[in-house]
């Protein structure tokens, strides 16, 4: 697992834990109607490990104080005061399955802007080395792991500045879920704005074109427009693309007999004017709609489970619709962009779907999620 944490210019990144093989977790069985996770659900013995679904309780890392200093900071779920005026939570899963596989990821909002990466995503095989007190993923450092009971909780550390803490977790089955945000002008390319003409944000659903490529579909009522955007630098723009039903079909992506949704929230300029994305990948060129910006939240939904799913990189989704961040594979060969999903409602305030717009559509990168 590995922690990473950024403010302004300061960057440091702490890998948390070594050892395993390829190959995805194994089926486990898990009916829709039971607790979720693709792993044995709820408390093992200790002869089995901490295996399981666990929700980020706190994260403890160093922050930029108001001095321009830093300072060991532990951020919850619900919001820490970490400057006087604003607050920051945290939310971000963890899971462990039978099978010697971990999954894990953590997101940081700061006041009600999404702020940066908690815990950078991954997905890779792992074994527990002295009596459960170190998880040894394959392509990352070890850390210490304290497991403890009544209440299951699993507490990771990689130093006296850097851990955190994980409670054993039942997600709720959602088919509603909050999706709203700010689109903002970035600060990449100070004074040369190329400024939007016909400035959208819009859900773009992801589908398995034939032979495993990518394209994308757009549901109707779920592409916006935001007048008078994108034509200054600090501009910004709420928007709302909540979801008030689950996913209608249109969208499937089918893995045997599950199949699974997933949504990028883009910003783009609708260059043609009709009200709809026509390119997502390599977009830009004379003429052509221009994708602007994209969120680092990944909107995704699931129904049923199956072998073909679990030997996927999309195996962790929890049931109906989450909020979801891009997490590298490692378990794939070759290693791949997979997801891994946050905790959700009603157990956590709404993850925000900030949008940054870049300055320069070069600087665009629009993740590649494959289905092959």
């Amino acid at each position: 697992m590995r922690l990473a944490y950024s403010f302004g210019s300061i960057a440091v990144a702490a890998s948390l834990a070594a050892c395993g093989g390829g190959g995805h977790h194994a089926d486990a069985g898990v009916a829709d109607g039971g607790p979720d996770g693709m792993a044995a659900d709820a408390t093992t013995s200790d002869a089995g490990g901490p295996v399981g679904l666990w929700k980020l309780e706190t994260l403890t890392m160093p922050l930029q104080t108001d001095d321009g200093g830093i300072a060991v900071t532990t951020v919850n779920t619900t919001g820490t005061m970490i400057d006087g005026t604003e607050t920051a939570r945290a939310n971000g899963t963890l899971e462990l399955s039978p099978d010697g596989q971990i999954a894990v990821v953590a997101e940081l909002v700061r006041g009600t802007r999404l702020w940066q990466r908690g815990i950078e995503g991954s997905i890779d095989s792992y074994t527990f080395g002295g009596g459960f007190g170190s998880i040894m993923p394959a392509h990352l450092n070890p850390a210490t792991a304290t497991w403890t009971h009544a209440p299951e909780k699993l507490e990771v550390s990689y130093d006296a500045t850097l851990s955190a803490t994980f409670l054993k977790y039942t997600p709720t089955d959602n088919e509603t879920i909050e999706l709203k945000g700010l689109a903002l002008v970035g600060n990449d390319d100070p004074g040369n704005l190329v400024p939007l003409t016909h400035p959208r944000v819009a859900t773009v659903y992801l589908l398995r074109k034939a032979g495993g490529g990518t394209t994308f579909f757009e549901v109707p009522g779920q592409d916006k427009p935001l007048a008078g955007f994108g034509t200054a630098e600090g501009q910004s723009q709420a928007f709302d693309l909540s979801q008030t039903e689950g996913a209608l079909g249109v969208e499937r992506i089918v893995y045997g007999t599950a199949f699974l949704a997933m949504a990028l929230v883009v910003v783009y300029d609708d260059v043609d004017n009709d009200q709809q994305l026509t390119v997502l990948y390599g977009s830009c060129g004379a003429g052509m709609d221009c994708v602007r910006g994209v969120s680092d939240l990944v909107l995704a939904y699931r129904v049923g489970h199956s072998p073909e799913l679990a030997a996927s990189q999309y195996s962790w989704l929890i049931k109906g619709w989450s909020w979801a961040f891009t997490a590298m594979d490692y378990t794939q060969t070759p290693p791949r962009l997979g997801l891994v999903p946050v905790a959700g409602a009603p157990d956590v305030p709404s993850v925000p779907a900030d949008v940054t717009v870049f300055e320069d559509p070069t600087n665009v990168i629009v993740p590649q999620l494959n289905f092959d």
